[in-house]
C-alpha cells in the first residue's frame, strides 16, 4: 500500500473539518474549558508509522457448531476469554470489535503502532484461524495509512468511567465508519487535485475542527492509495452524539463536498462496540506521545471538554 501523505505538501483539504472553534461546538454546546493536567499526545510521527486493518465480514448463522443469532455471536465474544488473546497481540494499539444493528456484520477495527506489526499478526495463528471460521463470510481484508493530523483527534475525552474503558462504556459507545473515493477533477475552490494534497489535508490543519465534536472521544482520518479510499472511523461515547454528529454542520461539509459528494464506498455505516471490546482498546503507548507543555497539540488538549 502506497503512501501518500507527505510533510512538504500544505495545501490540504479545507472540506474535512477546518472549522472555527464555535462552529464545531454548535451554539448551543456546553463544553468545559477549565484546564486540565495534559496526557501525552501521540505525534504526527506516530500517526505515519501507524497503520489501521479493517477486516470486515458477513456472519452466517447457518454453520453447525457456530453462533445461531447476533446474541450468541455476542455471547462468544463477550465470555471470558473471547477476545483477551488479541489484547495480547504485539504493537496493538486498539481493536475495535463492531457489529451493525441487525447484527449481519461486523468488523474488526485494529490499529497497529507499525506496519511491520499489522504484517506479523496478517501471518499469524490467530489470524489464520479466525478467518477458518465457517461462520465467517465474505472476509474482506483492507489495510489503510493514517493520515497525519489525526493525532490531534484521538483520545480527547476520557470515558465516562475514567481513563481505563469499562464494559459499561462499550455498550454505550457507538462508531460511525464513512468510506469514500474521493475525487480530483471537480475544478472546485478547496478540492484536492491529487491525493498527495487530500493526505496533507490534517497537516494542513483541516481536522481540528472535530476535535469539538461533543461526545466524540476519537477518529482515525485514513487512506488507502491503491484503491483510493478514504475513511473517517469516528467514536463516541454513546449512540446520541453519533446522531448528533450525522446531523450536524461538520459532517455534512464533508459528505457534500465536491471531491467527496455521492462518493461514498458505503454508509455513513453505524456500528455498535461488542462486550470484549474494553480488554482490546487503548494497549500500547504511542512511541513518540509527548507531554510536552509546550506542544502545540497539549496545548488544544488543555481547552477540550466536549463530552455528554
Amino acid at each position: 500500500m502506497g503512501q501518500c501523505a507527505t510533510e512538504g505538501d500544505k495545501k490540504g483539504d479545507d472540506s474535512l473539518g477546518a472549522q472555527s472553534e464555535a462552529s464545531a461546538k454548535g451554539d448551543d454546546a456546553q463544553c468545559d474549558t477549565t484546564e486540565q493536567p495534559p496526557a501525552p499526545r501521540p505525534t504526527a510521527q506516530d500517526m505515519k508509522n501507524a497503520v489501521l486493518l479493517d477486516v470486515r465480514f458477513t456472519l452466517d448463522y447457518t454453520k453447525e457448531g457456530g453462533p445461531q443469532s447476533a446474541e450468541d455471536y455476542k455471547a462468544l465474544l463477550s465470555k471470558e476469554g473471547g477476545t483477551s488473546a488479541y489484547a495480547a497481540i504485539d504493537g496493538l494499539r486498539s481493536k475495535y470489535f463492531t457489529l451493525t444493528e441487525n447484527g449481519e456484520h461486523g468488523n474488526g477495527i485494529y490499529v497497529f503502532l507499525t506496519r511491520e506489526q499489522a504484517e506479523a499478526y496478517k501471518a499469524s495463528e490467530l489470524f489464520t484461524s479466525f478467518k477458518m471460521q465457517p461462520y465467517y463470510a465474505a472476509v474482506e481484508v483492507t489495510e489503510y495509512e493514517v493520515l497525519q493530523g489525526t493525532e490531534e483527534c484521538l483520545d480527547n475525552l476520557s470515558w465516562t468511567s475514567g481513563a481505563a474503558a469499562t464494559r459499561d462504556d462499550v455498550q454505550k459507545a457507538a462508531m460511525l465508519y464513512t468510506r469514500f473515493n474521493p475525487k480530483y477533477d471537480t475544478g472546485a475552490e478547496g478540492s484536492p487535485e491529487t491525493q498527495a494534497e487530500y493526505c496533507a489535508a490534517g497537516v494542513a490543519g483541516s481536522f481540528r475542527g472535530w476535535v469539538y465534536v461533543t461526545g466524540l472521544r476519537s477518529v482515525y482520518f485514513t487512506f488507502n492509495a491503491q484503491q483510493n479510499i478514504a475513511g473517517a472511523v469516528c467514536v463516541f461515547l454513546n449512540h446520541k452524539a453519533l446522531d448528533d454528529c450525522v446531523a450536524g454542520d461538520l459532517y455534512k461539509t464533508m459528505v457534500d463536498s465536491a471531491h467527496m459528494k455521492d462518493q461514498m464506498v458505503e454508509g455513513p455505516a453505524n456500528y455498535g462496540l461488542v462486550d470484549g471490546t474494553e480488554l482490546t482498546m487503548e494497549k500500547s503507548d504511542w512511541p513518540s506521545a509527548s507531554d510536552d507543555a509546550d506542544d502545540a497539540r497539549v496545548q488544544g488538549q488543555l481547552k477540550r471538554g466536549c463530552c455528554m
